[in-house]
């Protein structure tokens, strides 16, 4: 089980029965060979997809919703446990 998995699964555990996860990730985009050029601590990237198997792998699987910015970096999601 990965520390994020961990994480998820813990935060999970002390949710209130109605509570919601927002978590945002930075999506694979044509800046990352710059992001690591300039030395920047080392960043996950994931996909829309890979950021709802994380999430439903810590079963949060009730009505996961992603939500996307227009410049197609960022991806946000809701979810509920």
């Amino acid at each position: 089980m990965s520390e994020q998995n961990r994480l998820l699964r813990g935060v999970g555990e002390v949710m209130k029965d109605i509570s919601y996860i927002i978590v945002a990730n930075v999506i694979p985009n044509r800046e990352v060979p710059f992001v690591h050029k300039t030395g920047w601590p080392q960043m996950i990237y994931r996909t829309p997809e890979e950021l709802q198997q994380l999430l439903t792998s810590a079963e949060f699987t009730k009505g996961i919703n992603l939500l996307i910015e227009p410049l197609g970096i960022h991806c946000v999601a809701i979810a509920r446990k």
